[in-house]
C-alpha cells in the first residue's frame, strides 16, 4: 500500500492495494472477527461522510451473454454492491447511470466520480501480479471524495459461484475492491487469520463473510443519536460564539464549514440528555470567529465518527475585520412592548442585553 500526503484541504492520495494476487489461492478457516480499516499514516481512518458512494461502471458486457449474474459485467458488479448493501446496517453503494470517466485519476485532477472500468495498463504501469486494484482519495479527516476501480483486462472473465477456477470470477474480486471502496483493508495481511472476502488471497469464498460484515457496521453503524442545536438552519450569525449539540456516543467528533474540517472538544457534562442517551457526558463545543468565516451564506456539518448528525446553513454578517476593537456603544431598542437596552461587548464581538424598562 503505497499513500502520500498533500497540502492543506487539498484531498490526499491513497492507493489501497485492492490486488488479488494471481495464484495466490488461500482458503481460510473461520476464526474471530479481525477486520482491518484502510487508515492514512497518521492514523485516520477512510470512510464516506454520507455512507454512500455512487458506482460508475463502465465494465460493458461479453461477447457472449453471461449466464450467471449477467448478461453484462455491469451486472455483475451491481450484483457484488448489492451483497454489501444486503449486509451493511446504513451504508450503501448506489449506481446511477453511467457517465464517461476514468477510474485512473490523481490528487491534482479529481472528478470525483467512482468509476470502475477494465483497464490494460494499470493507468500507465505494468499490473505485475494484480487482478484488481482500488485507488481512494480522501481529505486529511479521512472523508473519502474519489475513489476508482481498475480491473486487469488482460486477464480472462467469467461470474459464478462456488469453489475458484480459471477464468477469474468478476463477482467475487468486485465484492473485494468495493470493500476496499467503503473503507477496508487485508485482515490477513495484518496479522489475522480470519475468513474474509477482504483478504489480500483469492480464495473459494464466493460471498461476504461474518468478518466482512461485522468491518463495514463498525465503520458505518448506524445513524448516531445526537443534534446540531447551534446555530439552527437558516438562522444569523456574528460576533464569537460557540458551535454546541450533543451526541449520545462517539469515539471522534468533527465539523465542516463549507467543507473545512475541525476537530471537536466531545465530553462535556449535558444532564438534560440522560433520559435519551443513559449517561451526561455528550454535549460537544467548538469555539468560532465568524468573523473569519465570512460575510454570507455559509454551511456547517457535524459528524460522529464520520457519520452525519446535523447541518444548518447561516447568514454571517461580520464587521469588515477580524476582531474589532476600541469600539463601545449602549443603544436602546423597543422591543415586544419593552425598551431594550443593548450594550457592544468587545471581548464578544457582539452586543449584549444590559438592561430592560
Amino acid at each position: 500500500m503505497t499513500k502520500q500526503t498533500s497540502k492543506r484541504q487539498r484531498p490526499m492520495l491513497w492507493v489501497g492495494l485492492g490486488s488479488v494476487l494471481l495464484l495466490a489461492l488461500v482458503l481460510l478457516s473461520p476464526a474471530a472477527r479481525a477486520f482491518v480499516r484502510s487508515t492514512f499514516p497518521s492514523g485516520t481512518p477512510a470512510f464516506w461522510s454520507a455512507a454512500q458512494a455512487d458506482l460508475n461502471l463502465l465494465l460493458g458486457c461479453p461477447e457472449t451473454p453471461l449466464s450467471d449474474f449477467g448478461p453484462c459485467w455491469d451486472d455483475v458488479a451491481k450484483s457484488a454492491a448489492e451483497s454489501w448493501n444486503a449486509d451493511a446496517e446504513i451504508f450503501r453503494f448506489t449506481t446511477p447511470p453511467p457517465i464517461l470517466a476514468s477510474p485512473c485519476q490523481d490528487a491534482e485532477s479529481l472528478d470525483f466520480v467512482n468509476t470502475v472500468a477494465f483497464q490494460d495498463t494499470l493507468c500507465g504501469t505494468a499490473f505485475g501480479g494484480a487482478v484488481a486494484v482500488t485507488f481512494s482519495r480522501a481529505f486529511s479527516t479521512g472523508e473519502l471524495v474519489d475513489t476508482g476501480v481498475v480491473v486487469n483486462g488482460n486477464l480472462t472473465w467469467s461470474a459464478y459461484t462456488g469453489p475458484f477456477e480459471f477464468p477469474f470470477d468478476l463477482r467475487r474480486v468486485l465484492m473485494h475492491e468495493f470493500g476496499h471502496v467503503l473503507g477496508l483493508d487485508h485482515p490477513n495481511e495484518s496479522g489475522q487469520t480470519v475468513a474474509a472476502i477482504m483478504n489480500s488471497t483469492v480464495s473459494d469464498l464466493d460471498d461476504l463473510q461474518a468478518d466482512d460484515i461485522a468491518g463495514v457496521n463498525a465503520i458505518y453503524p448506524g445513524s448516531p443519536v445526537g443534534e446540531l442545536e447551534n446555530p439552527q438552519p437558516d438562522s444569523s450569525a456574528s460576533g464569537l460564539a460557540i458551535i454546541t449539540g450533543w451526541i449520545c456516543s462517539a469515539s471522534t467528533v468533527t465539523l465542516s464549514i463549507d467543507g473545512v474540517f475541525h476537530t471537536v472538544l466531545y465530553g462535556s457534562s449535558r444532564i438534560d440528555t440522560i433520559p435519551t442517551c443513559g449517561d451526561e457526558f455528550n454535549g460537544f463545543g467548538f469555539p468560532v470567529n465568524w468573523n473569519l468565516v465570512g460575510d454570507g451564506l455559509h454551511t456547517i456539518i457535524v459528524f460522529a465518527d464520520g457519520i452525519e448528525i446535523g447541518r444548518a446553513t447561516v447568514t454571517v454578517t461580520t464587521l469588515g475585520q477580524e476582531f474589532l476593537a476600541g469600539a463601545s456603544g449602549t443603544f436602546t431598542l423597543s422591543f415586544n412592548g419593552m425598551e431594550v437596552v443593548i450594550e457592544w461587548v468587545e471581548s464578544l464581538q457582539n452586543f449584549l442585553i444590559t438592561g430592560m424598562q
